[in-house]
């Protein structure tokens, strides 16, 4: 999938710049040296020693949200500047991300919860994902905490080792694997919309994956390593024929192709067999579709953990394959289809009596 780069903004550099200047200056209106020149220098009277110039970058970096005041500057001229204690996170865990600038001694800090830790990846990596101060609670049978107080989000990905620049073009990056393992591979593509095409694409070839050539019905999901999808899906085969709808538009397959996958498709759903195959696929006592059944045969499942056969009609599966029922219709109708091909007007009735196939009220 597409991958985002994040990188420090100016904005940011900006920032980082004001806050240098905030430590000067409270320096300065404390009677401390604006300026040192050796990480050990000591200046004020004996016995006193300001922060060393080490001690006070860190300060700055790892503290940037928190500018010293008049009064913090003036508390920090103290006799043994290693007591000083530094504020900490809100968020102790997480505050380190492999393959980026935050590593130790740059660790993440954050003032409460919802504060983003910005980040820079090392040459070779690209950031995805923002890296948040949070908690975060998985509610099961039981509400569990998964992150308490923790960063979390960021990551620093390795790109495959033949990545291209993509200079002056659009990188569109995946999920791959070369020599040295996982990592991200790269596509450049001249424009924006030709890289946005190529993602359409590819999404209505997964829908392709879902999709049984015999039903004509939509699977729940597909296995992308072995390419198999049996689970058929009342909710997957009304979100298809909008898919299918689409591809015509886009011409990424014939007219009569389209007509072909549609018909096939409402034809299962309204009782008619696949030929010279058994269609076991029925309707609830309203009419209702359920969820789940054999993308092959149309034996009715259980859906979840439900064992009666009686529990699986379902009024939201039922209602999401109808929308993909009417948005085909509605598309054949607008492109005059069925003036051209008695298919498409086959079709477009048959959308009709399906409507009747469920009380509605």
């Amino acid at each position: 999938m597409p991958a985002i780069a994040l990188t420090v903004s100016y904005s940011c550099g900006l920032y980082l710049l004001g806050v240098l200047f905030g430590l000067v200056t409270a320096t300065e209106k404390a009677g401390l040296s604006p300026a040192l020149h050796s990480d050990d220098e000591c200046i004020g009277p004996e016995g006193s020693c300001e922060l060393s110039a080490v001690q006070r970058r860190s300060l700055a970096v790892r503290n940037r949200e928190v500018p010293l005041s008049n009064d913090s500057a003036t508390a920090l001229h103290v006799s043994n500047t290693s007591n000083i204690t530094l504020p900490a996170s809100a968020c102790a865990s997480g505050r380190q991300i492999p393959f980026s600038n935050r590593g130790p001694g740059n660790e993440c800090f954050a003032s409460s919860l919802g504060d983003e830790c910005e980040y820079a990846c090392n040459d070779g990596y690209i950031g995805v994902g923002r890296h948040v101060c949070q908690t975060i609670y998985i509610e099961n049978e039981a509400v569990q905490v998964w992150k308490n107080s923790s960063f979390f989000g960021g990551n620093c990905w390795r790109l495959c080792s033949d990545s291209p620049t993509c200079t002056g073009q659009v990188p569109l990056r995946v999920n791959s694997s070369d020599s040295m393992g996982p990592c991200m591979k790269t596509t450049c593509f001249a424009t924006p919309k030709d890289a946005f095409m190529n993602v359409a694409r590819g999404n209505y070839e997964i829908w392709k994956l879902a999709r049984d050539e015999v039903s004509g019905c939509y699977a729940d999901h597909v296995d992308l390593d072995t390419q198999e999808a049996h689970l058929g899906s009342s909710d997957s085969t009304g979100m298809g024929l909008v898919m299918e709808c689409v591809a015509d538009a886009m011409g990424w397959i014939s007219r009569e192709e389209f007509l072909k996958r549609i018909n096939r498709t409402l034809s299962s759903y309204a009782g008619i067999p696949p030929p010279n195959q058994t269609w076991n696929f029925k309707r609830g006592p309203r009419g209702w579709v359920p969820r789940f059944y054999d993308i092959r045969s149309g034996d009715l499942l259980a859906e979840g953990t439900e064992e009666e056969i009686g529990k699986t009609w379902s009024v939201m599966s039922t209602g999401l394959f109808y929308s993909g029922v009417l948005f085909a219709q509605t598309y054949l109708e607008n492109i005059g289809a069925n003036k051209k091909s008695p298919l498409a007007g086959y079709i477009i009735d048959l959308a009709a009596r399906m409507m009747n196939m469920v009380q509605w009220s």
